[in-house]
């Protein structure tokens, strides 16, 4: 299968990057849905945004692109879990817990992974990518 990235660059996806994709897309849904259980249980307090029907662009964009310098917002579960973001956190820092993925800092609008290359107020890498990109020029 081909898949045109760009006007001038095609990139070739193999059975095992379509494996990749489906497993990370399953990981995220089945996640999301265990989020709903936890929110209907009244487990969760705080404002949950769930990317339930857009599993497989982060799952895309993390099998094709392995280290990119990822900027999302309020949906971020996905793309926390695609790049291998650590579940248990992610459900701790869901359910409020200070041992999240976030230090329970961010109210789960947004994961933050382990280099720190996220923000749980909407537009907030508004800012943090262009400084991404002055330092990586630098």
């Amino acid at each position: 299968m081909e898949c045109v990235l760009s006007d001038t660059k095609e990139y070739k996806i193999s059975t095992e990057e379509i494996l990749e994709m489906y497993s990370k897309y399953c990981t995220i849904r089945s996640f999301e849905y265990k989020v709903i259980e936890a929110v209907n249980r009244k487990l969760v307090k705080s404002p949950i945004y769930l990317c339930l029907g857009q599993e497989s662009i982060p799952a895309s964009l993390a099998t094709v692109f392995k280290n990119p310098a990822i900027f999302a917002q309020h949906r971020g579960h996905g793309t926390y879990i695609a790049y291998g973001g650590d579940l248990k956190k992610l459900a701790n820092e869901i359910a409020g817990r200070d041992d999240g993925c976030a230090d329970c800092q961010q109210r789960i609008q947004l994961p933050t992974l382990e280099d720190g290359t996220s923000s749980g107020c909407q537009a907030g890498p508004t800012g943090r990518a262009p400084g991404a990109e002055m330092e990586h020029r630098a």
